[in-house]
Formats: C-alpha cells, structure tokens, sequence
C-alpha cells in the first residue's frame, strides 16, 4: 500500500488528478514543471525515484488549485507557500506559512487526527473528535489574481456566522479556520479601491476533505513535529 511505504511523484500526480477530477497529463505537466523549478524532490527513475514528502504534496496542491497558468506554476508556489495566517492584534513572533498549514493538514488525515494545536491555535475537542471519526468539513478556498487562501474547518454541528453573541460562544468550539495573506498585508476596507495590479475580478478554486484526506493516504502516520519549528523567529 502506498500509504505504508511514501508515495513517488506518480501516485502522488495520479491520485490528486483522480479525486479533484483535473486531466492526468496536465497535472503530469504541472508536476514536471515544479521538479523543473526545484520545488519536488527528485531523484532516480522507477524503482529508485524519490519518494515524495509533505513539502512536496503541500506544493503540488498549491500548484494545481492556485495557479492560472501551467508556465507560472514555480513563481506561484513560491508565491502562495509563503503566505501567513492573518492575525488580529500583534503580530505573533512566528509566522504561520500556508506551507506549514497545509503540511499539518495532510499529515492529520494520514494519522487521522489533528495535532492539540493547529497553527497559533489550539484544536477545540469537538472538532479534534469529528475529525477522527472523519465527520468533519474542509473547506480551502485559493483565490487569485491577488494571492490569497482561507482554510475553515468546522464539524456538522457548525450552523454558520452568527450575530448572536451567546450563539458565537456555543458555535466556536466547532470550528477552526484562517486565511492567509501576502507577509505585512492589512485587509482593505469595503469602500477601497481595487487593490493595485490585481483589479477587483477573483477566481477562486476550492478543494475539500476528499482531496486532503486522499493526499494524506499516500503517506505513513507519524508523530507531529512540533511547531514552530526551532530558528524560525522572525
């Protein structure tokens, strides 16, 4: 089972092309160009090819839903990975990347549970439990032409946004979520003008548990790193 062993970059390619419904030679063609641009791990052919890790799905996943143009793929990746959760108030000394999100996440599904803290945040019990009985929502969100992404995990208990004091506080411990942001960026009021060099057009891609959790398969369960990781102060 691939899941036992890691998977190589033709599972990996295969597996994320069947579950999002994309064509197999263009996910074949964006993989190529991101082994091309150094951001897949390579080496060897056949039984001797590399064997895929987290960075690598978190890249190819970011890959096929946030880029517009196969030709971008490399400067889009690079791009999106280092995107960070918002945070209101001050800024936390470490700097929480979409790479490091989503790298958590496929490694969740692989060991079918969350980590006690996702992120700056810790996991709230009902969401921790929904997600191991794989009764959860998934919902990430890439938007483009201006660089941005949002990951909303809720349990079937969630009922939505509410302006109900008392009902937010019932609500919150059934859901986690964030959205990610160019480093230093500050969200612009609704009465701004369209943000230079982007306009006011978004497209957005979404994939969901299936895809996260069909990833997560390819790889064998392992203990969760800690994070942050050590050096990566600000």
């Amino acid at each position: 089972m691939a899941g036992q062993n890691m998977a190589r970059l033709s599972e990996l390619v295969e597996t994320i092309a069947r579950v999002e419904g994309m064509d197999l030679a263009t996910v074949r063609l964006i993989a190529r160009n991101l082994r091309e641009a150094g951001l897949i791990t390579t080496s060897g052919r056949g039984p001797s090819a590399a064997k895929m890790t987290l960075a690598d799905a978190s890249n190819l996943l970011i890959a096929v839903n946030a880029s517009d143009r196969v030709q971008k793929t490399g400067q889009t990746v690079r791009t999106y990975r280092r995107l960070e959760a918002y945070a209101y108030g001050p800024r936390p000394h470490y700097p929480y990347k979409l790479d490091d999100a989503l790298q958590q996440l496929i490694q969740a599904a692989s060991n079918k549970a969350l980590p006690a803290r996702y992120g700056y945040n810790l996991v709230p019990g009902q969401v921790a439990e929904a997600f191991s009985k794989e009764q959860i929502t998934l919902v990430i969100d890439f938007d483009r032409p201006f660089p941005r992404v949002s990951i909303d995990i809720h349990t079937l208990e969630w009922r939505g946004p509410s302006n109900d004091l008392r009902e937010q506080i019932e609500q919150r411990d059934h859901r986690l979520g964030f959205v990610f942001l160019p480093p230093h960026f500050h969200p612009p009021s609704p009465k701004s003008p369209p943000l230079k060099d982007y306009g006011d057009r978004a497209d957005t891609t979404t994939i969901g548990y299936s895809t996260i959790r069909a990833v997560g398969g390819l790889f064998p369960a392992t203990p969760f790193s800690p994070w942050p990781p050590a050096g990566r102060l600000r």
